[in-house]
């Protein structure tokens, strides 16, 4: 797995990044969704640090793309990790 962007870690109510990939863990996400939710939290942490400097914002955005995948294998809709099948 690549490293994850680290926002700097105040509170704000959200869990850090390593609770984020252990949730992810927990859950039996495959290593590849892994990877994809840490590249995808790259680049929305890029877009969103050319948008704002608030640094409470940005974590939320590195929280929600980290997490984006969470269940996914498991979510009837989205299909066994976003294949679609």
């Amino acid at each position: 797995m690549t490293e994850p962007i680290s926002c700097a870690t105040s509170d704000f109510g959200l869990p850090s990044v390593e609770m984020c990939l252990s949730y992810l863990a927990e859950e039996g996400t495959p290593n590849n969704v892994i990877d994809h939710c840490m590249a995808v939290e790259k680049l929305a942490l890029q877009i969103a640090m050319r948008i704002t400097d608030d640094r409470e914002t940005l974590a939320l955005v590195s929280r929600a793309a980290l997490l984006h995948g969470y269940r996914a294998c498991k979510d009837p809709w989205t299909g066994p990790c976003h294949s679609g099948g």
